[in-house]
C-alpha cells in the first residue's frame, strides 16, 4: 500500500499544513446530496464524495460533472468503491482543472497500479497539483515514486510562482 506524498507547503520559509480544510468565504462543499446544483454555485472548491458508494453508473455520472466546475480546488474520492478504470476516468476528468490543488483517492483498495499510472499522469500535466493521497489504493513502489517525484517538482514551481509575485 502506498501512502501519502506529503504536506503543502505554505511558504518558502518551510511552514507547511497537512492536508486542507475546504470551505471558507465564496466556496462551495459538495458531497453526494448537493451535486445536482453544484454547476450553478460559482466558485467551487471541493467536490468530496468521500465514502459515498454509488456505483458504477453513480461513479461515471459524478464524473462525467468535473469539467463544468473548472474552479475545483480539492477533488477527494477517499473511500468511494474506486476500481482502476473509474480512478483513471477520474483523472481524465480532471485534467482541466488549472486550479487543482488536492486530489484524494485513499482506501480505495480495488484501483491498482494502472489507477496509479493514471494520478501519475495527472500530477505531471496539472502543475498546480501538490497534495495527493493514495493511501491504501495498491499500487507498485515506481508508480508511487513517479507521483511522489511530480507532486515535488509542482511545489518548486508553486514556490517560485510565489516568489515572484511578492
Amino acid at each position: 500500500a502506498a501512502t501519502s506524498t506529503g504536506s503543502r507547503s505554505e511558504s518558502a520559509a518551510g511552514a507547511s499544513t497537512a492536508g486542507g480544510g475546504g470551505g471558507g468565504v465564496g466556496t462551495a462543499t459538495l458531497s453526494g446530496r448537493s451535486l445536482l446544483s453544484a454547476a450553478s454555485r460559482p466558485p467551487e472548491a471541493t467536490l468530496d464524495m468521500s465514502d459515498t458508494y454509488l456505483g458504477v453508473r453513480g461513479l461515471l455520472a459524478v464524473i462525467s460533472t468535473i469539467p463544468l466546475m473548472p474552479r475545483l480546488r480539492r477533488v477527494v474520492f477517499r473511500a468511494a468503491g474506486l476500481d482502476s478504470v473509474t480512478l483513471a476516468l477520474l483523472c481524465h476528468a480532471c485534467r482541466t482543472l488549472r486550479f487543482l490543488e488536492e486530489f484524494d483517492v485513499s482506501d480505495n483498495p480495488a484501483a491498482s497500479s494502472i489507477g496509479g499510472e493514471a494520478v501519475a499522469g495527472l500530477c505531471g500535466r496539472l502543475s498546480s497539483l501538490v497534495e495527493v493521497r493514495v493511501d491504501g489504493v495498491e499500487m507498485i513502489r515506481p508508480t508511487f515514486r513517479k507521483i511522489e517525484a511530480r507532486i515535488g517538482a509542482n511545489r518548486v514551481r508553486v514556490e517560485e510562482l510565489r516568489s515572484r509575485r511578492g
